[in-house]
């Protein structure tokens, strides 16, 4: 029995310290979006694609408008405070542009996440994933 808690343990303190050593543990816990996680870059490229695939619905100033939702502000805000960016980036790529839902790069939906974020007041930091995944674990949080 003893060997078998040893060898256990063992076992957690290498696949802790392998996760440890890839960044895995450090990026899934406790990040949020207001620790900077895109770069202006990619909010400066945002906000081109976004002009031209979302703001016919959501308004050049973000502010929504009939069946398209506002990305700015409170109802930005108190959508998201207890969300996760992952989750806001995967219903983006899914479902946007309305009219042809997951019609543009991973690159583009990225860089419309980086710029809704920006536009939001959040700071830029490093550079956003275009894999949804890699950022399922990010908080956003009361700002």
């Amino acid at each position: 029995m003893n060997l078998h808690i040893r060898t256990k343990s063992f076992r957690y303190l290498v696949l802790g310290t392998t996760l440890a050593a890839t960044g895995l543990v450090a990026h899934a816990q406790g990040r949020k979006v207001g620790d900077g996680v895109f770069t202006a870059e990619q909010a400066t490229r945002g906000a081109e694609a976004y002009e031209k695939a979302c703001a016919s619905c959501h308004m050049s100033d973000l502010r929504g408008e009939s069946f398209a939702p506002a990305l700015n502000g409170d109802a930005f805000g108190l959508r998201w405070e207890n969300g996760k960016l992952g989750d806001l980036h995967k219903i983006i790529k899914a479902t946007m542009p309305a009219d042809n839902p997951g019609s543009l790069t991973p690159q583009q939906y990225a860089d419309i996440v980086a710029f809704l974020l920006k536009a939001n007041g959040y700071q830029p930091g490093q550079a956003l994933s275009e894999n949804p995944a890699d950022s399922a674990q990010i908080l956003f949080g009361k700002k």
